[in-house]
Formats: C-alpha cells, structure tokens, sequence
C-alpha cells in the first residue's frame, strides 16, 4: 500500500483503492491463497485506518502536550532516551551551557554542582581493617568520589530578639531599664515582614489558598491556621492602604487609562449562595512606570467610576466604547480611544465561520497591516512613531474607512459582518485618538492580560461577597501585579515595602530600591 497516496479527509476514504504489496506476494513464506491475500488486505486497510484517525498532537499546545504526558510520562521519557542518538544522550542532568559562548560554533559548558556549597562527609574503614596481614599499619594514598545532590525543604527560622533589662541593686526604688525594642511592622504578630511576603504573593500571585499554606507548613512540623494568615493579611492592609491614594494620583496623571471589566463569582458567607459581581482593572502609565489598579463591586453599576475619574483630564481606551459611554459625557473632560484589537477579533469570529468572507477577510488584512506598522516602529522615539502613524498607518485607516462606506450602501446576508461594519463606522472618531498620542497602544491587551487570570471561574480566585475583604484583596492584586509590570520581583518588593514603613517611613509605589 502507497501510504503517500492517502487521504487526509475521511469522508474521501472509501474512495481509496488498497492493493496488496508487491513484494508480499513474491515472499517465499507467502502462499498466494485466499486467505493470505484477504489478510494482506487487512492489514493494510488497519495501518490506512491506524493513520487517518490516530490521535495527532500537532495542533496541541506545548503545555496539553506535556498534560497529556502526565500518566506515562516516566516510560515515555526512558523511551525516547532510548531510541536518541548516543551523541544527542544527556551525560548529566548537571551541566548547563553557556549564554555567551565565545563562537557561534562552541558551546561552553561546566558542572553546575561545581557551583553548588558541599557538605563532606568522610568515610572511612574500621581501625581493625588498618593493618596488612602482615602486621604493617596501612597508609591512606587517596580517595574515590560520589557526589549526591541533596534538596532540603524550605527553611523557616525563629528569630528571637532579647531586650536586656538593667536596674540597680543599691537603690530600692531604682527603675529598671530595658532596651529599646525593635520596630515591628505587626507588632502582635509572630510573622516576620518575610513570611508575610511569602504569604501575600503564594496567595495573590500563585493562587494557592491560606488553607493549602496552612496544610503546607504543617508537613514541616509548623501549626498554623487559616485565620492566623486572615489575621496577618487584614492588619497588614490596615498599615498598607495609605497607598490607595497614591494608586490614583499616579492613575491620573496618565495620560490614558484602560479599562477593562469581568464578571466573576461571589460566595456569601451567611447563606453559602454564588452571586455575579464584577471585577475592574484600570491600566495607566506615568514616566515609565505602569500603573494597575483592580476594584471589585457587586453590581453591573459603574457609578463608582464616574466618582474616582471626575477629576481626571486626559483619555480612556476600552474594550467596548458603549459600555463606559457614561464615563465620556459633554460634561466629562475625558476622551475616548477605542480599541482596534476588538474590531480584529470581531472580523476574526467572522471568517471563522465564513472562511470565504471576502468583505471580513479585506478588513482583516487592513487591520492586520496597521498592527505590522506598529511592530516596525516600536523602536521610534515618540515623535517618530507619531509620524508614522499619521502619515503610513492614516493612508491604512483611510482605505479602511472607504470601503465601509462601499459595504453600508449594500445589504448584507451576515448579521454580524453588518453589525460589525456599522460599530466600526459610528466609531471612527474613537479609532484614529491613537494616531496623535504615541503612547496609546492600538488596543487593550495589556489590561485584559492583567485581568485574565479571574475570567476562568477557578475556586482559588472566589471573593467572600463583603466590601471590606474585596478592598483587601483587589488592593493586594493591585500592589503585586503593579510590582510585576514594572520588572520587580513580587516577593522582594513587598518585603522591602514593608521594612521602610516598619523603619517609620512611609514610601510610595515605586520608592523601594
């Protein structure tokens, strides 16, 4: 059977003529019988049927790839060692290569347990086994060597300061005299500013809940609850939200501000039922520094809004322009960019049902070359980018809204193409805000990344339906993913953040190096 000549489609499979091999039927073993040659065919139709519906891993993520793996994984791993080319073979899991090889041909690379500390432990043999047969004592000559990596688990530590106390033994009513203690940052608190910093990004930045931390440090012979870290979190808060207001005053002075908002599930804790409340995240820039800030309310209302941004003087860019059209009234001074990523997603929906959609698949192509535009000039000082963008991408945008104008004097049979056309008309004045303000970006992907992570209704990411534990917990999110959008590492930055305000200063959001 010519397996070049099969076909991808199953639907063509009957189609397909299988004929016995050649070379099978001139085999000295092969009899040309019946049987035989109804077993060939057989054969040769399972390999044909084996590869047009076997399972294919081309179109998988590495990551499903590697989920996928998880059952068998050790067998297939041993295998493919197996099979590998002895000079493909991994010597050793310790060797790492260089990054900056001195060629591009050569490869540098040493032992990376050479850069590890050694603990040695000398063996030797009993003193009775010091002497030869013939009653000379033994002298060592050397040694032979086994290295072992060994991993402890993570290291906790009491740090146990001692205030001294003095009086004098002269004078009876002498006053005694200690020394002055150290400042604290929970003064009533066993945790250290360092498990706090443990705690806060294990649960904000890698999902785990207080119950699993506490479950944690139990197999490690530590005895904490949940409500030991609830405690920790809502005292820690208490001495952290002076910083709400800097949160705002770096926001306004952005010159735009994304927003983006997501439904996500509320637990209340009286009747144990599940209630829709929503999740905001406003994403702003001031020299350099990205600014993220999440709020949480429990209704659809945006009125809350309307209160933070009255007083702020510059442009929003949003997902959809309707849904915070509130927000960009006459009486507001605020602007509106809208975002051309939705337009591209929406064309994108279109041809993915109609993949012969000429009017979606030109838009697409205009869309897809101003986002190349803005790849190339990425580089650009501002006041080149902005040229580029009201001379290059503006000839784009103008071919873009001329065929619009083609499309709305013709009635389409595609409801959502025609609602697509008449959004991106009645918004085009949103659509070029980018083009004479080099620091907006052409859509709101930034902020929907931030926010991702809650769009998935995982269990970990749950909020008790009480105000004051939402403030706490999205002023958190709020401080690390600030922290991490700047290049900060969120473990460190909290610590430090902590250690000056425990010190008696009261730093802002970005005073910590």
């Amino acid at each position: 059977m010519d397996l070049s000549n099969l076909t991808d489609n199953p639907d063509n499979a009957k189609n397909v003529t299988v004929k016995p091999k050649d070379d099978c039927c001139n085999h000295a073993d092969f009899s040309p019988t019946p049987q035989n040659k109804k077993n060939c065919l057989e054969f040769d139709l399972n390999s044909f049927k084996s590869k047009l519906f076997a399972n294919t891993s081309d179109d998988l993520s590495l990551i499903e790839k590697d989920q996928g793996r998880i059952f068998n994984e050790i067998e297939v791993s041993l295998l493919e060692e197996k099979n590998r080319p002895k000079n493909q073979k991994n010597e050793t899991p310790c060797f790492i290569a260089n990054e900056n090889p001195k060629t591009k041909d050569q490869t540098i690379s040493f032992r990376l347990i050479d850069q590890l500390p050694i603990r040695k432990i000398i063996h030797d043999i009993p003193a009775s086994r010091k002497k030869c047969n013939c009653g000379e004592k033994l002298k060592s000559f050397g040694s032979e060597t086994i290295d072992k990596i060994e991993i402890l688990p993570p290291q906790i530590n009491l740090i146990r300061h001692i205030c001294l106390k003095y009086v004098c033994t002269k004078c009876k009513d002498s006053q005694i005299r200690i020394a002055t203690a150290f400042p604290q940052f929970l003064p009533k608190e066993l945790a250290d500013v360092s498990m706090l910093a443990f705690l806060f990004v294990s649960k904000f930045c890698k999902g785990i809940p207080f119950s699993k931390l506490g479950t944690l440090f139990s197999n490690f012979g530590f005895k904490f609850n949940t409500t030991s870290f609830c405690h920790y979190a809502f005292n820690s808060y208490e001495r952290l939200k002076y910083l709400e207001d800097d949160f705002w005053k770096e926001l306004f002075a952005s010159v735009s501000i994304q927003i983006i908002e997501t439904p996500i599930i509320a637990s209340k804790e009286k009747n144990e039922t599940k209630t829709q409340a929503n999740l905001y995240v406003l994403r702003g820039l001031n020299r350099g520094k990205s600014i993220l800030r999440f709020h949480y309310i429990h209704s659809h209302n945006k009125q809350f809004l309307n209160e933070k941004l009255k007083y702020y003087k510059g442009i929003i860019q949003t997902k959809d322009i309707v849904t915070f059209k509130s927000l960009t009234s006459p009486e507001s001074k605020i602007s509106n960019a809208c975002c051309w990523g939705n337009f591209r997603r929406m064309f994108s929906e279109i041809i993915a049902t109609d993949d012969k959609h000429e009017g979606a698949i030109k838009l697409l192509n205009f869309i897809s070359e101003i986002y190349e535009i803005e790849d190339k000039i990425k580089p650009l000082s501002r006041e080149e980018r902005k040229l580029y963008r009201q001379t290059v991408s503006r000839r784009v945008i103008d071919r873009i809204f001329e065929f619009i104008d083609k499309e709305l004097k013709v009635i389409h049979t595609n409801q959502l193409y025609a609602n697509a056309i008449q959004s991106l008309n009645s918004q085009s004045n949103q659509l070029l805000v980018f083009m004479d303000h080099p620091e907006i970006p052409l859509d709101t992907d930034l902020a929907e990344n931030d926010i991702q992570p809650f769009v998935n209704p995982n269990e970990n990411w749950l909020f008790s339906d009480i105000s004051e534990t939402a403030e706490m917990s999205t002023f958190f999110y709020s401080l690390l993913e600030t922290a991490k959008a700047n290049g900060y590492d969120p473990f460190l930055y909290l610590k430090s953040l902590c250690l000056k305000i425990q010190s008696g200063e009261s730093p802002k959001l970005f005073q910590v190096d």
